[in-house]
């Protein structure tokens, strides 16, 4: 009998975090996770399944590689800092657009202003 391997991380869905804490943790707002593209940096929430030393999760930047609706692929750009972890920088990381909790734009002058302006906005 075979078992799988213990996965590495697991990405957290920020979303409910948010919700519950809606004065001190801030999202991108839709605009602008729908507009993240090849080359962007985004923040994503690792969090490791097994016992730690240090951090039992981290922030870690993210270089977009490659977009395919709301899957995304790309490399991480950070180097954790659990030392428990074989996460290394440059390894390839595939998530979810509501994975992300913060953007870092390639072309900032290019970056939606991710302002919504309805009939309710006046």
């Amino acid at each position: 009998m075979t078992t799988e391997p213990t996965p590495i991380y697991e990405l957290t869905d920020p979303r409910p975090i948010a919700e519950s804490a809606p004065y001190t943790f801030f999202l991108p707002n839709a605009v602008e996770i729908t507009a993240v593209a090849k080359g962007d940096l985004v923040k994503l929430t690792f969090e490791y399944p097994h016992e730690t030393e240090k951090w039992a999760a981290e922030r870690m930047w993210v270089i977009v590689e490659d977009v395919r609706g709301d899957e995304l692929i790309g490399v991480l750009d950070n180097h954790p800092s659990e030392p428990t972890t074989t996460l290394k920088a440059g390894a390839e990381v595939r998530f979810a657009r509501h994975n992300i909790i913060s953007i870092e734009w390639a072309s900032p002058e290019k970056a939606p202003s991710g302002l919504i302006v309805t009939d309710e906005s006046f």
